[in-house]
């Protein structure tokens, strides 16, 4: 009797991937450590306030207390146009690029791209509040209408290896332009 091929992670019992075990074979195997951790020298060079002994320090969780609650005692959050939450998001990317793909990039590079996208976001959004005009209000308006839409799905169960994915592009008048899907 003939049987299909399917896949296999060798690296659990089950044979199916988890993104663990992903993780895992990331960290133990496919990774080798570099020579020095990119968020020690690129916090250094950042505009973030730091305080000796406090932050920017070896501890994950202790630098984002600082940063999510602590900071906002020196700095007045309204004023604050600091970068961290995207140094934070490129600092993520940086280790993903280094431990899935071998990419890594200067501190300086991250910081002018994460500086750069910052002021993008603040000017964008004082472009916003700057508007005085109130809004026109015409009747009920029912939904938004977008000109291109894409559409997203996915099911899975816990108990099963079975999943499934889909997605559509419609137009602004509602028609179906590309459409994928997938099942295992």
């Amino acid at each position: 009797m003939h049987r299909d091929d399917k896949y296999c992670w060798g690296y659990t019992k089950s044979g199916i991937y988890t993104v663990k075990y992903g993780y895992w074979v990331a960290r133990n195997i496919m990774y080798q450590p570099p020579e020095e951790v990119v968020s020690e020298p690129t916090w250094a060079l950042a505009s973030t306030p730091s305080c000796p002994g406090i932050f920017p320090i070896s501890s994950v969780y202790t630098n984002l207390d600082y940063l999510f609650w602590r900071k906002s005692e020196i700095e007045d959050p309204n004023l604050d146009r600091d970068p961290y939450p995207w140094i934070i998001w490129y600092l993520w990317k940086e280790r993903n690029g280094n431990l899935f793909r071998g990419i890594s990039r200067e501190p300086e590079e991250l910081i002018r791209h994460a500086q750069s996208e910052c002021n993008a976001w603040f000017d964008e959004n004082q472009n916003e509040s700057d508007d005085t005009d109130p809004p026109q209000h015409i009747g009920d308006i029912q939904g938004v209408r977008l000109e291109n839409i894409c559409l997203v799905d996915g099911s899975w169960t816990a108990d099963s290896q079975y999943s499934g994915l889909g997605w559509v592009w419609l137009d602004g008048t509602g028609q179906e332009q590309l459409l994928g899907l997938r099942n295992k």
